[in-house]
Parts: structure tokens; C-alpha cells; sequence
């Protein structure tokens, strides 16, 4: 959610600053697009990889107290 609002204060802020220049507002607001966009893979990438379990096999010598 944090970073939804900060997007919107971005593309906010942009849109104020750049009122007399439509033409880069919409470059501006593409790129932030991009950049968003390319967050979830770059992420994705950058969590370790997960940990599986392999059961180990039960000791196959027999029990010193069966032998007696």
C-alpha cells in the first residue's frame, strides 16, 4: 500500500511541476511505469532460493541389542 502512495505522490508532484510540459508528463509517468513494472521480476530474482528437505535413509545395520 506504502508504495502505491508513493507512486501517486510521484506521478502527483510531476504532474504539478511539469503543468506547462504535457509532452513530458507523459514521459515521465511511462517511465515510472516502467520502473514499477520491472520491480517484481528484479525481486523475484533476489530472494533465496528455497530450502527442500530430503529424508535421510534409516541406518540399514541391524540394532546391537537384536543380535544377541
Amino acid at each position: 500500500m506504502a508504495t502505491i502512495m508513493i507512486i501517486a505522490a510521484v506521478v502527483a508532484f510531476t504532474v504539478k511541476n511539469l503543468a506547462s510540459h504535457p509532452a513530458r508528463i507523459a514521459v515521465v509517468i511511462v517511465a515510472i511505469t516502467g520502473l514499477v513494472s520491472a520491480l517484481p521480476p528484479v525481486l523475484h530474482s533476489l530472494r533465496p532460493p528455497p530450502v527442500v528437505l530430503t529424508p535421510t535413509a534409516p541406518d540399514a545395520s541391524p540394532h546391537p541389542a537384536a543380535m544377541a
